[in-house]
């Protein structure tokens, strides 16, 4: 052994005249903390690390190998290089094979959780957690929103904070209540005896609100249809404007609409026994969610006072069955028959009583038609007026009456002969040798004239 090694050495650490402790230490340099036992009022260490004595350790805060119950963190393994395995938990008879890893990545602050299986770490985590933005994630490494869900999530249940069995659950994180959806009622309790009144959340106070439609669905339990109405109406001018109503129920023929503490409400009488009803009312005034049911109550109740009443009248619509009961014209019965249109067709071929005609054609007729006296040119004229409007000639004779007025016929007269040969004058001038007589031509002819002369008033003419 040479000289220069030091086996041991005991002394103290001081600065001065200021102890910092005791040492008994080994090696070229005995004084250092990993190579001796130290001892000092507030420490006492053993290669750099405390010895638990009765100062410094309470066995009740720590945990024992054999399963005691840890009420303080544990941390396992090192937290300085990057992602590292902090905690294992498995059964003992698996610990390295089956189970859960807790990884950390310190440069990211990402927390997952990995599960070990036949010794193979899965690469997918169960769960990870990120101390950056507070997201968590589900089947997903780096969660990017709040909740980061990749594939399926079953549960039996979830809770919303503030929500309830009223709500349905919005994708975005809202709620909508549960009578939201397009076919959602609500539905009333059966038989009220006072009346019906149903309650919405429509604005009524206001002079103009919404556009609404009011769809009452009842069965009526005495027989007979079922009710189905509707009802529609816009909140305009402190009244309700263009509202109109339909029902198959006959005896529903007004519902009454009105304002109560602000909300639109609806009010109807008692029709039967044991009657109950099925509600929705929306407004359509247009937007995002213009199914959402607005109803809020339906009560038993006989007419509230309220304000700004307004009297709807419903219509009632009749089935094909109550029609065909009601014996009215079909269009079975009116084979045959000739509709007003298919008339005026076929009048169109025909000349119309009054206004003018035009025919093309010749046209007979087996009587003479009656017409009236022609003032145009162009006009047809009866006979009377064919004799009566003719230019005027005048005869006069010695005891014959004034002739006036006459043309062709009425200008020719008999005359007689010493040789019994009748003349028909047609000119002024008479025949030769032959007198005028008295004889109007108007006059039938005689059988018993043989010949007829006519004379131009210079010679006879013999037929």
């Amino acid at each position: 052994m040479n000289d220069n090694d030091h086996l041991a050495g005991i002394g103290a650490l001081t600065t001065g005249d200021t102890l910092h402790g005791v040492y008994m230490g080994w090696g070229a340099f005995p004084w250092t903390p990993q190579n001796s036992l130290s001892v000092a009022t507030d420490y006492f260490r053993y290669k750099g690390y405390d010895v638990l004595h009765n100062g410094n350790f309470n066995p009740d805060s720590k945990v024992n190998k054999s399963g005691d119950t840890m009420t303080g963190a544990l941390l396992i393994g090192n937290t300085n290089i990057g992602k590292q395995r902090v905690l294992h938990l498995a059964e003992p008879t698996f610990l390295d094979s089956y189970g859960f890893n807790f990884y950390t990545d310190t440069n990211t602050g990402l927390l997952t959780l990995h599960g070990l299986n036949h010794g193979s770490n899965n690469s997918v985590p169960i769960l990870s957690a990120s101390r950056v933005n507070n997201f968590v994630g589900i089947n997903k490494e780096n969660p990017a929103t709040e909740l980061d869900v990749n594939g399926y999530v079953t549960s039996n249940g979830f809770i919303k904070n503030n929500s309830s069995d009223d709500y349905f659950l919005m994708g975005g994180g809202g709620q909508l209540t549960k009578y939201s959806k397009d076919d959602s009622y609500v539905n009333s309790h059966r038989d009220f005896p006072d009346g019906t009144l149903i309650t919405t959340n429509i604005d009524y106070s206001h002079s103009a609100g919404d556009s609404f439609l009011l769809e009452i669905k009842g069965n009526m339990y005495g027989g007979g249809l079922p009710m189905d109405t509707k009802v529609q109406g816009y909140i305009y001018a402190d009244t309700i404007i263009n509202q109109s109503g339909y029902s198959t129920y006959s005896d529903l023929t007004t519902i009454v609409a009105m304002n109560i503490n602000g909300n639109l409400c609806f009010w109807f009488p008692r029709f039967g026994y044991w009657q109950g009803f099925s509600v929705k009312v929306i407004a359509t005034g247009g937007g995002d969610i213009t199914t959402v049911n607005r109803v809020i109550s339906i009560d038993n109740s006989p007419e509230p006072a309220g304000t700004k009443h307004v009297k709807i009248a419903i219509h009632t619509l009749s089935t094909q069955t109550w029609v065909n009961n009601q014996g009215f014209l079909t269009s079975a019965y009116l084979n045959g028959y000739v509709t007003q249109s298919s008339l005026n067709n076929q009048l169109g071929n025909y000349a119309t009583l009054n206004g003018v005609q035009t025919f093309n054609n010749t046209n007979t007729f087996n009587q003479s038609p009656v017409i009236p006296n022609g003032t145009l040119g162009t006009h047809a004229v009866n006979l009377n007026q064919l004799l009566d409007v003719a230019p005027p000639y005048h005869w006069n004779y010695v005891g014959q009456p004034s002739i006036t007025n006459r043309r062709v016929l009425r200008e020719m007269t008999w005359n007689t002969t010493e040789m019994g040969i009748l003349y028909l004058i047609f000119q002024v001038v008479q025949p030769l040798k032959v007198s005028k007589s008295n004889v109007d031509a108007e006059q039938p002819w005689s059988p018993s004239y043989p010949t007829l002369v006519g004379g131009n008033g210079s010679r006879n003419l013999w037929s």
